[in-house]
């Protein structure tokens, strides 16, 4: 395996989820831990934000829609009802904003009007076709943002429940989980790359995983083990996985839930 460790001094900003796996998940055994290379500054990867077929401004500092939908996206929202009247009630329970309009495509993006359920993917998407004069819808459901790059894809991260971060100096030790399809197999001989954003109070993490080559199935797939370098030790920082946002606090030791939930649970 290739693992990369990229530190980055940088201000931080405030698809359906993969199911979680149905059986009970422990930590690796003990030293099959990989090591980072020395932290350094950044090889060039392209981060981008997506929700969803939402792509937005900003990468590591998302920046959300903010253009209230007009005429057109009202009638395609009308028109998503006509297709499917059940999800009248699912619209409901969002703001929509214009992420993309072109004469032939309209993506729409929705912010929640209420509190969204813990572990739930806080914002929704919808894509629309042009079909003559009306809009076609083309899919809809909930979105969470996150950060990826061309080639990589995003992992959920926990600290280690073997390993308290407090002693553990300037090595921060971590399970990962992928997020994209991968076979349920770790990945093993593809690149790694932390992403490591560190300030006086934080650190904010992101773990990119290089795509896996062809076709794979969907399954949740298993916690892995790296090992994340910093610049000085942990001290009393918080910790945030900054692969999402709204970003998620990550506390030791994990809980069972966090572990058996493969990250998407705060």
């Amino acid at each position: 395996m290739v693992l990369l460790a990229i530190g980055l001094a940088l201000t931080l900003g405030a698809c359906a989820d993969p199911e979680p796996g149905d059986t009970t998940t422990t930590a690796p055994e003990p030293g099959t831990t990989t090591t980072t290379t020395e932290p350094g500054p950044t090889t060039g990867l392209e981060l981008r934000a997506t929700c969803g077929a939402v792509e937005l401004e900003g990468g590591l500092d998302p920046v959300l829609p903010a253009t209230p939908i007009d005429s057109q996206g009202e009638a395609a929202l009308a028109a998503m009802v006509e297709v499917a009247p059940a999800e009248s009630s699912f619209l409901d329970q969002y703001e929509w904003f214009t992420a993309e309009s072109t004469d032939g495509r309209l993506t729409l993006f929705g912010v929640p009007l209420g509190e969204t359920p813990d572990g739930a993917p806080p914002y929704a998407d919808a894509t629309f076709e042009r079909d003559g004069d009306t809009w076609r819808p083309g899919g809809w459901g909930q979105c969470r943002v996150e950060v990826s790059s061309p080639g990589y894809g995003n992992a959920y991260w926990v600290l280690d429940p073997e390993i308290d971060p407090a002693s553990s100096g300037t090595e921060l030790h971590v399970l990962i989980s992928e997020r994209a399809c991968a076979s349920g197999e770790p990945p093993v001989g593809r690149e790694i790359v932390p992403v490591v954003l560190e300030e006086s109070g934080t650190i904010a993490i992101v773990v990119l995983v290089e795509s896996v080559s062809g076709a794979a199935d969907c399954p949740s797939n298993p916690w892995h083990p790296i090992t994340i370098d910093l610049s000085e030790p942990v001290g009393d920082r918080s910790l945030f996985d900054g692969g999402v946002a709204p970003r998620i606090e990550r506390f030791w030791p994990p809980s069972q839930e966090l572990l058996d939930s493969f990250g998407s649970q705060p």
